[in-house]
C-alpha cells in the first residue's frame, strides 16, 4: 500500500490517503487518512456524484510538482468560501500540515482573459480567465468566471500569481497573458507589468 496525496479535480480539496487497490470495475480504491477527517475508504469515482473524481497530487515521500501546486490553488478559486487570499493561505497551511512539500521552479504559466458574450445582448456580459501550464494546457486548464469587470478579474489573477511566488515560494520563470485588443484597453499598466509576455490580438 502506498501513501499519497490526492485532490478533488473540481474543487481542489486535498486529501491524504493510502491506496488499497482496485475494485471490480477497475477504479482506484483508497483509504482517507487526512488529519481532522473521518478515516474511511473512498472510491476514485463517487457514484453519487459521477463528476467527483480524485487525481494524484504526489506520493507522500516525493515532492509535489510545482505545476500541480498551481493547479490545486487555481481550482480553489472556483468555489471560494472566503476572500481569495484567505482561501490560498488556508490551502497552503492545509498542505503543510499534511506533510506535503514541493519543488520551487515553474517554467511558465498562462492566463487567458475572455468575455462571456452569451448575455451581451442584455448588457450583462461577464469576464472570465483560464489558467494553464502551457499554450497546449498539457496538465492544467482551470477556468474562473463571473467577474463583472476587468479590475476585479485582474485583482484575483494578480493575487494568485503573487501568492504562488511570495507565499508558496514557487518561482515562475515566464508569465504569459493572452487577451484581445478590445479587452486590453481596460487593463491597468500595473496589471500588465505582472507578465513577461502579453499576447493581444483581435
Amino acid at each position: 500500500m502506498e501513501r499519497v496525496y490526492l485532490f478533488d479535480n473540481e474543487t481542489g480539496e486535498v486529501y491524504r490517503g493510502v491506496i488499497t487497490g482496485m475494485d471490480k470495475n477497475g477504479e482506484l480504491k483508497w483509504f482517507n487518512i487526512t488529519p481532522g477527517q473521518l478515516v474511511g475508504p473512498v472510491k476514485q469515482m463517487d457514484r453519487r456524484d459521477p463528476s467527483k473524481t480524485y487525481d494524484l497530487l504526489s506520493t507522500c515521500d516525493e515532492p509535489v510538482l510545482p505545476v500541480m501546486m498551481a493547479k490545486v490553488l487555481a481550482l480553489s478559486m472556483k468555489y471560494p468560501y472566503d476572500k481569495i487570499d484567505k482561501v490560498f493561505e488556508d490551502k497552503l497551511m492545509e498542505l503543510r500540515n499534511m506533510g506535503a512539500y514541493w519543488n520551487h521552479n515553474l517554467p511558465e504559466i498562462h492566463i487567458s482573459v475572455s468575455k462571456d458574450v452569451s448575455n451581451e445582448a442584455t448588457g450583462s456580459g461577464r469576464y472570465f480567465f483560464t489558467v494553464t501550464d502551457s499554450e497546449d494546457a498539457e496538465i492544467m486548464s482551470v477556468g474562473i468566471d463571473c467577474f463583472d469587470n476587468m479590475k476585479e478579474l485582474f485583482s484575483w489573477a494578480s493575487t494568485y500569481l503573487m501568492f504562488l511566488e511570495r507565499k508558496a515560494l514557487i518561482r515562475i520563470e515566464k508569465k504569459y497573458l493572452h487577451i484581445s485588443n478590445e479587452l486590453i484597453k481596460d487593463v491597468s499598466r500595473d496589471d500588465l507589468y505582472m507578465f513577461n509576455h502579453v499576447d493581444n490580438e483581435e
